[in-house]
């Protein structure tokens, strides 16, 4: 069995079987326990094995670095840049550990406003100032995880059809909310309840969540028995059409933005698969050697589950 261009940490040999793109057979390349090293600094049948590895999870170098004229040059620099990523998972720690902190900070801070509004302030504290630093915190640590950032893409791509499905739940509490402002406007209810359009617009929203179902409309139900027909069909409307159609139209828009996401994931991988083989192709053709690619890519990378084939 050939030796992998690319080992685990710890491994016992220090030099690998791969050859170097000049022809040199005999020499033997020196392996590497980083993939980024191998990326940045191996010969070109190591960075190929890499990025094959690379491929199969996604996680690494960029595909914009991949496609740039100066590839080998800008990984080196890339690879650089993330030996400081410590930097960020001490960021992310100081983060959560200030929100056990903000708890003391703010008793501390409730203490002196209480001093300030009893001895100092000729005015009485009605109002507590808006505080930034919490959200700044939690975008932060959104833009820092991966999986976060994979998760506000997806959302962000919802939008628009979240904001037609709001659109039309508004257009439908206007117009139910003046519909019942016209019919009991001289009733009862009218009178108690749905005393302006504002008022109704309020008692209908609530309405909508039936958190005030069904006493909002028992001075119309006095009146007429008939009048909790027009409420019992808001109702059905409201909670059993329209809230269903919400939910399907935002979990067919999430499908669509996640089968979106996973074709872009597909595309970048074939990406980095297409530079591995440029990188090991010696006569600039479509595909590799057969005999070189099954050579050099048996044991790509430990862990690995691509193979390439004659």
């Amino acid at each position: 069995m050939e030796t992998p261009l690319i080992t685990e940490e710890g491994s016992s040999s220090a030099y690998g079987g791969g050859e170097d793109g000049a022809g040199n057979g005999g020499r033997r390349s020196k392996q590497f326990h980083r993939r980024s090293d191998a990326i940045a600094y191996g010969t070109r049948y190591q960075k190929a094995a890499a990025l094959v590895d690379l491929a199969e999870d996604g996680v690494g170098i960029p595909e914009e670095v991949l496609n740039d004229t100066t590839f080998e040059r800008a990984a080196k620099f890339y690879f650089i840049f993330i030996r400081f990523d410590f930097l960020w998972s001490l960021n992310l720690f100081a983060l959560v550990l200030l929100n056990f902190l903000e708890v003391i900070f703010l008793v501390i801070l409730a203490c002196d406003a209480l001093i300030y509004a009893l001895y100092l302030s000729p005015v009485s504290v009605t109002f507590l100032p808006f505080r930034l630093a919490p959200y700044i915190r939690v975008a932060f640590i959104t833009l820092t995880v991966r999986e976060l950032r994979m998760c506000i893409l997806t959302l962000a791509g919802m939008f628009g059809m979240y904001l037609n499905v709001l659109a039309l739940s508004l257009l439908f509490l206007l117009f139910a909310s003046w519909l019942a402002y016209v019919t009991f406007e001289d009733t009862q209810q009218g009178w108690t309840v749905f005393t302006s359009y504002g008022a109704t617009l309020y008692q209908m929203f609530v309405l909508f969540t039936t958190s005030n179902n069904p006493d909002v409309w028992i001075p119309a139900y006095k009146n007429s028995r008939w009048s909790s027909l027009f409420f019992v069909l808001y109702v059905l409307l409201a909670v059993y059409f329209l809230t269903n159609l919400i939910l399907a139209v935002v979990y067919e828009s999430f499908k669509g933005q996640l089968a979106k996401q996973i074709v872009e994931m597909d595309s970048v991988r074939k990406s980095i698969l297409e530079k591995a083989f440029s990188l090991i192709d010696n006569y600039f053709s479509d595909m590799a050697v057969g005999l070189s690619c099954v050579a050099q890519f048996n044991d790509v990378a430990v862990g690995s589950k691509l193979r390439c084939s004659v």
